[in-house]
């Protein structure tokens, strides 16, 4: 979809007597490379997440102030807040391995970002907090 589009762009808006092909051929080395780290950085945070709420369920619940009253509760929360980040960063990581889907796990992670922001603010605006 987007895939020519950097190119079209450094042709289009190119400055006389500068050498386009050397920019395009430059970018072309950086992409692949930021695009990676960018899941690398998503699988990361996700996966520590992930890991806190599964290892750790009781104490992580007690820094949002929520209590953990029952076994099911404990098991609720390492499945809902530990098992869900987890299969995210799993899936980010089958993303970073399988260079056909790269694109694929950005859009992923600007999906989940995107929605954990426009959560965070609804609720920043619906509690007050």
């Amino acid at each position: 979809m987007w895939g020519n589009a950097g190119n079209q762009w450094v042709t289009r808006h190119a400055v006389p007597g500068v050498n386009t092909t050397a920019i395009k051929r430059e970018s072309a080395k950086l992409v692949p490379w930021t695009s990676r780290a960018v899941l690398l950085v998503a699988m990361a945070v996700l996966t520590l997440i992930g890991q806190k709420f599964i290892g750790q369920p009781v104490e992580a619940a007690a820094t949002s102030d929520i209590t953990l009253g029952s076994p099911l509760a404990v098991t609720n929360m390492r499945a809902s807040f530990g098992a869900f980040p987890l299969g995210c960063a799993l899936f980010i990581l089958m993303c970073l391995l399988t260079s056909g889907l790269r694109r694929t796990g950005l859009l992923f992670v600007a999906l989940i970002v995107s929605t954990a922001l426009a959560v965070r603010v609804f609720g920043i605006l619906a509690d007050g907090t």
